[in-house]
């Protein structure tokens, strides 16, 4: 069993970044985190939403987990919920290393699209992979069904 944590968002962020491929410089400055725990408290995934711009209504997301129970369809819906429904973004994207095969699976199953591979993003010979989910991807896989997408 997981449930949603809200502790500080630094404590989250730390976690997050100490999961990830340590060649990756991450600095947040403006951003919010939600963690995954278990029934005993123990953190096992994190997002990061940073990058928010308001008038484009586009945020990003980097995350990191050390165990597949985050993944229930109530905590995606509950997770992506926030910038979708609360802070009312058209547009979530994720950059993700081009060589990090499960990663980008794991983004699909959740509802992700390709959009672009960024050659030497994260560096010489480091790829990127750019994937997104639009508002009215969120609706189909996690909203109601009589939600309607609007703009």
């Amino acid at each position: 069993m997981s449930q949603l944590t809200y502790r500080d968002d630094k404590t989250i962020a730390v976690w997050v970044k100490d999961k990830l491929d340590q060649e990756n410089e991450i600095d947040f400055e403006k951003y919010t985190a939600i963690g995954v725990e278990t029934d005993k408290h123990k953190l096992i995934a994190g997002l990061v939403f940073h990058d928010f711009r308001r008038k484009q209504r586009t945020i990003s997301i980097t995350m990191a987990a050390t165990n597949p129970m985050w993944a229930t369809h109530k905590n995606l819906k509950d997770l992506l919920g926030y910038p979708f429904l609360q802070l009312n973004v058209f547009k979530i994207w994720i950059a993700t290393r081009f060589e990090n095969k499960h990663a980008l699976k794991t983004f699909k199953h959740i509802g992700f699209t390709q959009e672009a591979v960024l050659a030497h993003q994260f560096g010489p010979k480091k790829h990127c992979v750019m994937q997104r989910m639009l508002k009215n991807d969120y609706l189909k896989k996690y909203g109601d069904k009589d939600e309607k997408f609007s703009t």
